[in-house]
């Protein structure tokens, strides 16, 4: 009987990733202050975190704990910790002073998991002009942690609070990035050579 049963082949997507260009203007763009800081609080969030939209949906103002200098951690219900860097700090800040007047505002997004991923879609190819899903943020900040802890999946699942094997999955991705990327790197180095 079993062997009338066809297995489905799954095809495995390549992960997508954000270049440095892109990066740089998504960065100017949580910069810039004449855009609306509900937005750049929001692109920041995916930039500068790389949590998934569960994560993000739930935030809440309780979560943002002071950790001296104007800067946060995010301790989240489950008493996870996530230390946030200055730049996703300063626009928290910014966001909070703009709206201390709502007391009683709890949620920092007020958005389900669906609209968060258009809302960041939307935004995104204003800046870039291409769609980019909080996934693809996710999956360029686990790159570029990995690279910055020199492949330390547990310390980057911590960061992200995903479990070592979704971690581990960019690992061969990244290394053949690497590698066409010391590829080319080769390759004008010859040509500079030769001129």
């Amino acid at each position: 009987m079993m062997k009338n049963i066809r297995i489905p082949k799954t095809e495995i997507k390549n992960k997508e990733y954000l270049n440095l260009e892109e990066i740089n203007k998504i960065k100017l763009f949580c910069n810039d202050k004449n855009q609306k800081i509900e937005d750049r609080l929001l692109i920041g969030f995916n930039l500068y975190t790389g949590l998934s939209r569960k994560f993000l949906k739930e935030l809440e103002f309780g979560y943002f704990q002071p950790s001296g200098d104007n800067r946060y951690y995010l301790q989240f219900n489950n008493f996870k910790t996530v230390t946030i860097c200055s730049h996703l700090s300063e626009l928290f800040n910014e966001y909070k002073e703009t709206y201390k007047v709502l007391k009683g505002k709890n949620k920092i997004f007020n958005y389900d998991g669906n609209y968060l991923s258009t809302k960041t879609k939307d935004i995104t190819v204003k800046i870039i002009s291409r769609k980019i899903t909080p996934t693809i943020y996710s999956n360029t900040f686990i790159k570029e942690m990995l690279r910055i802890t020199k492949n330390d999946v547990h310390m980057v699942s911590e960061l992200l609070m995903e479990s070592p094997h979704t971690i581990s999955q960019h690992l061969e991705e990244i290394e053949e990035i690497n590698k066409y990327e010391r590829y080319l790197e080769s390759l004008e180095m010859l040509y500079k050579k030769n001129r």
